[in-house]
């Protein structure tokens, strides 16, 4: 049917042998330029690099930009960005190289389309020319007959046109998408099995869905598919919001190749919030934390939101870091069986405590650079800071009064505002040590006293005692 993309002339072949298998084991991170980078992507980045360090296998970047109604400018470029601060390198990929390009999704539409071309000829897709107001009326009457909605059965009204009348709707400059035709009896499951989660099962779909849109370009569910086929990716980790889909995505690869995928899906939990009392997953749109940015601009260590995400991805690894608290987190010995099965809440208590912990650990010298990086062009002194810093620094207790360095110009106000607090001071008595600390940091704890005076200096000490 050479009238469907007739200037596509080359065959799946082609592209299976130019992309030959690895030799190693394949992962890769396949965000959408959606918007900045999410943490759940970022934890999920942690967990393949590591996986493929230990495999010594190959981490992949590819970028999944087929649905430029959701595409944000710049966001490509602001998700490698933030890769890039976190310390996660790739081997290959977008803007990184290597021999299994193009690692972006709209550079390859020349590929999706030669394979959906080679389904319809097989007779295992073919072009559907309902249109929107077609499918509505279909939705309206699989309600009114309670029938599961969707494009099967005898509501598949295309999937039995000849190939005369295919043939004439092009001519006529009819709009059309590709549709697939499930192959697995309904009624039946479609098995794979996750290492993370063992055996699963789904049943098989019904549904007839859309491969290529009528722009050309595809959905996710085969695009997904073909680039991994090519790319030669050994394990697909991707968010458990997509493990409903699994079943379709396996029929997409039955359909093209008659086997079942050849790497493993895995699918991690996804990080929640509490919304009245209700789990939603954490969202890019409405909720600050959920960027990996964010964590940059509130001054919290890179470690720190590396560790907490770690724990939420592998459950045995807060134990290790308890045992190994100053290793690099790269040693920790990732298994997929120990990926968590339950949507954690995201919880930044924890979070501040372990980042209060990493903070307390570091030497003077390293505080000090990240002071300086911090408050770089914030038109803030620092001399200060560093002081207070420094204080019970690299000794056995260590304080911990910061979670992150955004946090200094409240714990420590006191260095560049004098408090505005009254004392009621006994004449008989004279001031105590109590006293001189409200009125000179305006708190009953802290640094000690002599510390907190040698860092305001004798002038403004005075000041504030008189």
């Amino acid at each position: 049917m050479n009238i469907l993309f007739p200037y596509i002339d080359k065959k799946p072949e082609h592209y299976l042998s130019k992309y030959p298998p690895r030799k190693t084991t394949a992962l890769r991170m396949a965000p959408s330029p959606t918007g900045y980078l999410h943490i759940g992507s970022l934890g999920m980045a942690l967990t393949c690099r590591m996986l493929s360090n230990q495999s010594k296998g190959v981490f992949y970047l590819r970028i999944e930009d087929t649905d430029q109604k959701r595409e944000v400018v710049d966001a490509t470029e602001r998700m490698v960005a933030a890769f890039n601060q976190y310390g996660v390198r790739f081997d290959e990929g977008y803007t990184f190289g290597g021999n299994y390009g193009p690692y972006i999704q709209s550079e390859r539409t020349e590929i999706y389309q030669t394979f959906a071309k080679n389904l319809v000829e097989r007779g295992r897709a073919y072009p559907c020319f309902c249109t929107s107001a077609d499918l509505e009326k279909t939705r309206e009457i699989q309600t009114k007959n309670k029938t599961d909605i969707g494009y099967h059965g005898q509501y598949a009204t295309c999937q039995n046109l000849t190939e005369a009348q295919i043939k004439q709707n092009i001519t006529d400059g009819k709009p059309f998408a590709i549709r697939l035709r499930p192959s697995t009896p309904a009624g039946t499951r479609i098995g794979w099995n996750d290492p993370s989660r063992g055996h699963m099962e789904l049943p098989a779909i019904i549904n007839h869905p859309i491969i290529l849109k009528s722009n050309g370009t595809p959905p996710y569910n085969f695009a997904h598919v073909i680039d991994d086929v090519l790319m030669r990716t050994s394990h697909v980790v991707r968010g458990e919001e997509w493990l409903p889909s699994t079943a379709e995505h396996i029929e997409i690869h039955r359909a093209m190749f008659d086997t079942d995928p050849t790497w493993a899906y895995v699918h991690p939990p996804v990080i929640c919030v509490d919304e009245d009392g209700r789990k939603r997953k954490l969202s890019k749109r409405k909720d600050r934390h959920a960027l990996a940015e964010t964590f940059i601009e509130n001054g919290y260590p890179k470690l720190a939101l590396i560790d907490y995400l770690l724990t939420l991805y592998n459950t045995d690894y807060e134990m290790w870091r308890i045992e190994n608290p100053t290793a690099p987190y790269a040693d920790f010995p990732f298994r997929f069986e120990k990926i968590g099965k339950n949507s954690p809440l995201f919880d930044i208590n924890k979070l501040n405590h372990i980042s209060r912990n990493i903070i307390a650990r570091k030497t003077k010298a390293e505080i000090n650079a990240e002071v300086d990086e911090y408050f770089a062009g914030k038109n803030i002194e620092t001399t200060k800071i560093k002081a207070i810093l420094a204080v019970d620094r690299e000794t056995e207790k260590p304080r911990k009064d910061i979670a992150s360095y955004s946090e200094i110009l409240t714990e420590y106000d006191y260095l560049f505002n004098r408090p505005n607090v009254t004392v009621e001071i006994d004449p008989t008595k004279g001031m105590t040590m109590k006293q001189k600390r409200m009125l000179l940091t305006g708190r009953e704890t802290g640094p000690s006293l002599d510390a907190i005076m040698e860092i305001l200096g004798p002038k403004e000490v005075a000041a504030r005692l008189k």
